[in-house]
């Protein structure tokens, strides 16, 4: 079956319109939920349209912002990361540990042998996706239906 590509600058446009509102509304989600301690993950969404696509990109972390992470393998650098992390929540280093690089070892261990506390814990999980996804799905969907009109319109009625 041959697909039939019915997009046109006016619809793209709108369609970039909504993908823009979508990422903003995701921003937000995730400053209301707290999932924004240095603002970097949040600044990393943007969306890409290709091939009949809309795309939500974000840095590789997004999952595990949301959901956690499980025990395991860690990168060679997860004290430094976590030590970033750390800085920006702006959490204060228990009195056992004498720098933060030191909490933030003993945090990195800590997940490599259970994992992280939001994924032992599914209450804690966040979705920040979920809910702006469903309150801007319908204008979509009014976009491409009004579009599908028009193209069916053009082609019966020339």
């Amino acid at each position: 079956m041959a697909r039939i590509e019915i997009i046109d600058a006016n619809t793209l446009n709108q369609i970039e319109g909504w993908a823009d509102k979508l990422i903003k509304r995701i921003q937000v989600e995730m400053q209301n939920q707290g999932l924004n301690a240095s603002g970097n993950l949040s600044n990393s969404l943007e969306y890409a349209i290709a091939d009949n696509h809309i795309r939500v990109l974000a840095n590789p972390y997004m999952l595990y912002a949301e959901k956690g992470r499980d025990k395991g393998k860690i990168p060679y650098n997860f004290s430094t990361i976590l030590e970033t992390w750390i800085a920006d929540k702006h959490l204060t280093v228990p009195a056992q540990y004498k720098t933060p690089n030191q909490f933030a070892w003993a945090i990195a261990m800590k997940i490599k042998k259970y994992g992280s506390s939001k994924y032992r814990n599914p209450s804690q999980r966040q979705d920040v996706v979920g809910a702006p996804l469903s309150e801007l799905l319908p204008e979509l969907n009014n976009i491409i239906s009004n579009r599908v009109v028009l193209y069916i319109n053009d082609s019966l009625f020339v």
